[in-house]
Formats: C-alpha cells, sequence, structure tokens
C-alpha cells in the first residue's frame, strides 16, 4: 500500500529567503533533502505538498513534482506521514549536524566509500571518502568531533583542514580550506577560506579568501572574494534577525525573531551574489535574488535587491543573468523558476 505523506510548510518567516523559487522540504540538510530522503526510504509514496498560499504551492509541487492539497485539516485528507517545516528553521538546522550525515549515509551505504592513505586526526574509521573523489596531497581530516563524508567527483586540493561532522556533496571542488564545527556543503559548490558550522547549498561558490559562519546559503550564490560574515555580537547577547511579517515581502512590516543562540551568522537566498570585501553583520538576511554592492548591507534586504533596499534588479535582466550562469553548470531555469519569479516581482497577483 502507498503511502500518503504531507509535507506541510507553515511558512515561516525564517525560512522564506530559502524558498522563494522552490519548497524549504527541497533544501540540502545533509547528505540528502527532506524530500530526497523520503524518496529513498519510500519510493512508492504519494508526496503532498501544503502551504498557506495555494498559488504558491500549485507552482512549488509542478516543479518538484509533488501533489497539492488545499487544507491540511486532517478530516478532509489522511495522511502516513506529516512533516512539518518548523525543523528546517535555519537556526534548527545547524544543529544535529553529525546524526543527518550518519542517518543519511546508513540510506546510501558505505560500500562506495573507504579512507586509507589520508592523514587522519581521530578515528580513522569515521572517514568515507568516495572511491570517485580525489584527495590531492596535505590534507588532514579530523574526525574527533564527527564524521566526514566526501562524495563522488569532489576534489580537494592540497593544504585543506576538514573537520568533522562534515559531508561534501558530489563534483563540489575544495581549495586550500579550512572547515569546521559541522558543515553541509551541496553538490557543485566551490569552496576556499574558511567555514565553520554552516550550510552551503548546491551550485554556490565561497571560493576564495573570508570567514563564513553559522550561515545558511541557498542554491546559486556567488560569495565575492573576502566576503564575511560576523556570528557573535561583541556584548555575547542572543541574535535576532529581521525579515517580512507577511509572504509579500515589499508590502510587510520587518519582525524582529530571536534565533535562540548567541551564534548565527547571515541567511542568504537563492541567487544573491556579494561584491569582494562585503562585510556582513551577525544576523543578516539576503533574501533571493540580491546583488549587494556599493555599500554595507541592511539587516534585511528584499528579494531583488540591486546594491541597496531601494533599487531592484529589472526582473528581464535578472532571469536572463540566471540563464547564463546556469548555463555555465550546463543546468537551465525552467518555466516554474520564471513563474514564481514574475510572481515575485508584481507582473502575477497571489
Amino acid at each position: 500500500m502507498k503511502k500518503n505523506i504531507l509535507l506541510r510548510d507553515l511558512d515561516l518567516p525564517e525560512t522564506r529567503p530559502l524558498s522563494r523559487v522552490r519548497s524549504i522540504f527541497s533544501q540540502r540538510n545533509g547528505i540528502f533533502s527532506t524530500i530526497e530522503r523520503i524518496r529513498i526510504q519510500f519510493p512508492e509514496a504519494i508526496i503532498h505538498f501544503y502551504h498557506p498560499n495555494f498559488a504558491y504551492a500549485k507552482i512549488i509541487a509542478r516543479s518538484e513534482n509533488l501533489s497539492t492539497v488545499e487544507t491540511c485539516k486532517e478530516e478532509k485528507y489522511t495522511f502516513d506521514i506529516v512533516i512539518d517545516s518548523l525543523n528546517l528553521s535555519p537556526f534548527k538546522l545547524l544543529l544535529d549536524v553529525d546524526k543527518r550525515i550518519e542517518k543519511d549515509l546508513e540510506l546510501v551505504g558505505k560500500s562506495k566509500f573507504g579512507s586509507s592513505g589520508q592523514c587522519v586526526i581521530g578515528d580513522e574509521k569515521k572517514l568515507f571518502i568516495h572511491k570517485n573523489a580525489r584527495i590531492l596531497p596535505h590534507c588532514v581530516f579530523d574526525t574527533r568531533d564527527g564524521m566526514i563524508v566526501i562524495d563522488e567527483g569532489t576534489e580537494i586540493s592540497p593544504f585543506s583542514y576538514l573537520g568533522g561532522p562534515l559531508y561534501i556533496g558530489k563534483n563540489a571542488k575544495v581549495d586550500n580550506a579550512r572547515i569546521t564545527g559541522g558543515c553541509i556543503i551541496g553538490n557543485r559548490t566551490r569552496i576556499g577560506g574558511e567555514v565553520e558550522n554552516s550550510m552551503i547549498n548546491d551550485y554556490s561558490n565561497k571560493h576564495h579568501e573570508g570567514f563564513v559562519g553559522h550561515s545558511v546559503i541557498g542554491n546559486w550564490v556567488n560569495l565575492g572574494a573576502l566576503t564575511t560574515t560576523s556570528d557573535l555580537k561583541n556584548n555575547y547577547s542572543e541574535v535576532r534577525i529581521k525579515v517580512p511579517f507577511t509572504f509579500n515581502p515589499y508590502q510587510s512590516e520587518l519582525v524582529k525573531i530571536s534565533t535562540g543562540t548567541i551564534k548565527f551568522g547571515s541567511i542568504i537566498g537563492d541567487c544573491s551574489k556579494t561584491e569582494i570585501g562585503t562585510m556582513l553583520n551577525t544576523g543578516t538576511v539576503i533574501d533571493f535574488g540580491c546583488n549587494i554592492f556599493g555599500k554595507k548591507p541592511d539587516s534585511y534586504s528584499a528579494p531583488l535587491s540591486w546594491g541597496s533596499n531601494e533599487a531592484r534588479y529589472e526582473k528581464t535582466r535578472f532571469i536572463n543573468d540566471c540563464r547564463l550562469i546556469f548555463a555555465r553548470r550546463q543546468q537551465t531555469t525552467d518555466c516554474c523558476f520564471e513563474e514564481l519569479v514574475e510572481i515575485l516581482t508584481g507582473s502575477n497577483k497571489i
């Protein structure tokens, strides 16, 4: 019997910058995203998607091959499993990275991985390097705080220090980097400099010097050289972020949300980029599709900000730029991506 599984997006303000053009359930939070994990565990399942905004939900469902429901009330539908977006809050995702990697590795199977011949500090049995990964000389793997998994096709250059818990996805390139504190690095990313306790999703570039700490970064983000996040306030007080109160980011007041921790850096939405030397204050949020340059960014940058919150990335130019950027990695923008950009820019009304 096929299982009916509901992915219930509660439309948390802090998850919106990461889910403008894809569901929050498609964000990688271990070796897999939530949707990938479900499809491996329950290959015959019917996966339903709920979001309070049904027009948005329909486009997302079409893009990610999901079924939609207009209500998540139990009296109308019966679900075998219900997964809420509450546990996908950026603040929670940076916790328990080791447990998610360990569980996902069981789904993958360990037979494709080995670890012999590497410089390991700690237990060598906690190092899993895919047989088709390329590890160049003089790399150090530190498993004292958790396991390390390096996936297929990834290349690690000399003089990189990698501390667990850590997952680096397929066909990534790591150059002279220091990665520590519990990180998830996506497929086809490029990583350099220092990264601590962060999630950097697929096709994103942080290839140069600069520090990214306790941050969650979406797909197709490009951080200019020396871009640096602050992840601790000078007075050691709890970090709060500013985000729009409602689904429409342009017609909403900003509200402050507590992260529940004194250590939190930035949230950077899909397809955003920063100029060289960008400095991000503690708790900075850069929403979808921003091009940050010219001054230190505000605590919140609205979607498609061009240089500042006062100017906007022109829609046609943005889509054309995305087509060129995606094509460099042999990818394309699809009609759903462009429909969601249309909605966000106000060409269509939700």
